[in-house]
């Protein structure tokens, strides 16, 4: 079609039953991957969903590697329940919105 000069493609309506590859079907809500790996009364049983165990023991890996490497500190370690709560913290961090405070302010205990 021209329209002032201008060539345009018109796009035709398909008519009928979209083809099957086509639709999605997915129910909203939890799946039951999730429904069955939650633990209601330990949180960290939801952040275990988005992180395993694997993953975080790979990130312990690099993090005592690259650590060892910079500060040339060879006894240098962490262990995987300190990981995991300082991660915590920066989530919790990030999800409060307090990214002017300084990271050292989430260590403080009183």
């Amino acid at each position: 079609m021209t329209f002032h000069g201008e060539n345009y493609l018109l796009f035709q309506v398909q008519r009928g039953r979209f083809q099957q590859q086509n639709v999605v079907n997915v129910r909203p809500g939890s799946t039951a991957f999730a429904t069955n790996r939650v633990i209601e009364d330990r949180q960290s049983s939801s952040f275990r969903i988005i992180l395993s165990e694997a993953m975080l023991q790979n990130i312990q890996k690099c993090t005592i590697y690259e650590t060892q490497r910079v500060t040339g500190d060879v006894n240098w370690n962490v262990t995987l329940h300190e990981l995991d709560k300082f991660i915590g913290l920066i989530i919790t961090w990030d999800v409060l919105g307090q990214r002017d405070l300084p990271c050292s302010g989430l260590w403080n205990t009183s």
